[in-house]
């Protein structure tokens, strides 16, 4: 039985859900029909989406209306409506067409995620740089160089593609990984 948004507070769900406001960012995949699923749906921080019982929230299928241009295979953030709840745990989410979609790359995601650290206060900065540090010493146990080996190992366990791409970005504030797919050759 699903339970319709007439009978459903948004205000008290955001609140025990712990959203901040209507906005996920998720992947966009173009299917055949002219449909999209949207999947690793996420908070605006980046944060990956996960309901009270642990569970990932399911794909939300969005039957666009009007023509939004939107690229196959990208992350956006856009604006979800609450179509209804199946239980305590399971929500229905849809896409607000008529809200503006914008692309995520990752040059936004890293200058969001500088900004939000930049603006934490003092003592969460603080255990975030000691979390850091002890994940490099952790890394790099054996030695500096081993680190961008970690990650290349982490590239060929991935378990999608038969090669990989591995890019590697420093900008002016922070050097960031793209994703990566496949095994390393």
């Amino acid at each position: 039985m699903v339970t319709k948004p007439a009978d459903i507070d948004v205000e008290t769900i955001k609140r025990s859900l712990k959203l901040k406001d209507d906005k996920f960012i998720g992947h966009f995949h173009l299917n055949e029909n002219g449909n999209y699923t949207i999947s690793d749906i996420r908070r605006p921080d980046f944060s990956l989406f996960i309901l009270p019982d642990g569970r990932k929230q399911k794909e939300i299928l969005f039957h666009p209306q009007k023509n939004h241009n939107l690229t196959d295979n990208s992350y956006y953030e856009f604006t979800w409506t609450l179509e209804g709840r199946k239980n305590k745990n399971t929500y229905i989410f849809t896409v607000n067409e008529d809200a503006n979609f914008q692309i995520v790359t990752p040059e936004i995601l890293v200058e969001r995620l500088h900004d939000d650290i930049i603006n934490y206060p003092a003592g969460a900065g603080q255990k975030i740089v000691k979390m850091l540090d002890t994940l490099k010493n952790q890394l790099t146990a054996s030695g500096k160089e081993i680190f961008i080996y970690e990650l290349l190992q982490n590239a060929n366990d991935y378990p999608y593609e038969k090669t990989v791409d591995v890019e590697f970005y420093i900008t002016k504030k922070v050097p960031y990984f793209p994703a990566y797919r496949g095994t390393v050759q």
